[in-house]
């Protein structure tokens, strides 16, 4: 486990930016076209030691008698008391065949079985300060674990908050450049409809106006061809 959120905290990345190895407290994004409109997004390291609040995967505790000792995340106890728990399993195990060594050989086995019962007892012994401690260690495991999820939840909540705001930046920014291309649109384009009526209108008048002029033109020279058809008079 710790091995696999220590890669995810070292490999998530941003445009090639760390976002959860806590190299940067925070990035900033531009989200707009002018200075200023930048927003920060709130970073934390998320491996393993810093969620769980451990030292190399160790955390400090204080003990029943007061001492400060380390635990390790996933034993059931200290190194210390795990080691005299497996010493007094092999001492009684030991025991334990030569007593039965003994009796096969027809011994006599009184003081072997003495020491047995006494290996035995400080076997019980040291697994019942195992299995208490054990208890202790679980407890302070499960509440750095709560606590470790308390921390996650925060940075995703935080990071899911960002998120949405990006996204309805992003709306926002979509939106707005709609809007310029309309604008834009309404003012240099134009109705092809409306332009070609416009033009053929232009185009009828220009005609309608040169056939005036020249209807106009000919009349004089009518009148004047309508003069020299005239008979001419005699002169006294």
């Amino acid at each position: 486990m710790r091995q696999e959120i220590d890669r995810i905290g070292n490999s998530s990345q941003f445009n090639t930016i760390n976002l959860l190895d806590g190299s940067r407290n925070k990035i900033t994004l531009q989200v707009g076209a002018n200075a200023g409109q930048t927003m920060d997004v709130e970073l934390s390291d998320m491996r393993f030691d810093a969620i769980f609040k451990t030292t190399n995967g160790k955390l400090s505790v204080t003990d029943a008698n007061g001492q400060t000792v380390d635990v390790e995340m996933g034993l059931c106890g200290s190194q210390e008391t795990i080691k005299k728990y497996n010493d007094a399993k092999d001492a009684y195990n030991a025991a334990a065949n030569s007593l039965a060594l003994a009796k096969a050989k027809g011994q006599n086995t009184s003081a072997l079985e003495q020491e047995v019962a006494a290996k035995k007892a400080a076997f019980e012994k040291v697994g019942q300060d195992l299995n208490r401690e054990g208890q202790n260690y679980a407890t302070i495991v499960m509440n750095q674990v709560d606590k470790a999820i308390s921390t996650v939840s925060l940075q995703r909540a935080g990071l899911g908050a960002t998120q949405n705001a990006l996204q309805h930046t992003i709306n926002y920014l979509e939106n707005s450049a709609i809007n310029l291309s309309d604008a834009q649109s309404r003012i240099e384009d134009c109705d092809i409809a409306e332009e070609m009526m416009n033009f053929t209108k232009a185009n009828l008048m220009s005609q309608v106006a040169a056939a005036m002029l020249a209807q106009a033109n000919s009349e004089p020279n009518t009148v004047l061809t309508l003069l020299n058809s005239l008979p001419k008079a005699n002169a006294f």
